[in-house]
């Protein structure tokens, strides 16, 4: 019996790799998300003041809700990049949302935090969803 690396690595590795990248960005997402949703006062802190001045001078808006919409934004971020759904669509999404929270925040733990996230957002963009997701499903037999 004949044993190619290559082939193993081509029907096994390389997807699973894809999917893991894809379904660690999403879990992130998707925790963090349903985190602001249901505990908004635990996000707070986290929000420039500029900002919070922002939302409620210019909009109207208080901070609470704008973690809510926030929370819903990385939900729907969080299963699209699980499932490989829209996915580099919505890596891009995820990237500029990334990008919008370092600019806010700065290169503090957290911003350091989300640069990797960046990077890691980027890369679904740049690589796509690989074998083990909805868009390739589609693309392959729903032609």
């Amino acid at each position: 019996m004949s044993f190619s690396s290559n082939t193993l690595e081509q029907k096994i590795w390389t997807p699973a790799g894809f999917f893991i990248l894809r379904a660690g960005v999403g879990i992130v997402f998707l925790s963090f998300g349903l985190s602001k949703l249901f505990y908004p006062a635990d996000w707070v802190l986290f929000i420039p003041s500029w900002f919070t001045n922002f939302l409620s001078h210019q909009n109207g808006l208080t901070v609470h809700a704008f973690l809510h919409v926030q929370g819903i934004v990385e939900i729907v971020i969080g299963f699209q990049l699980l499932l490989g759904v829209l996915t580099r669509l919505t890596a891009c999404a995820a990237s500029l949302l990334l990008l919008l929270i370092i600019y806010s925040v700065g290169l503090d733990p957290i911003g350091i935090r989300d640069t990797g996230l960046l990077f890691s957002s980027f890369t679904i963009l740049i690589l796509g969803p690989g074998e083990w997701s909805i868009d390739v499903w589609f693309k392959k037999y729903l032609k």
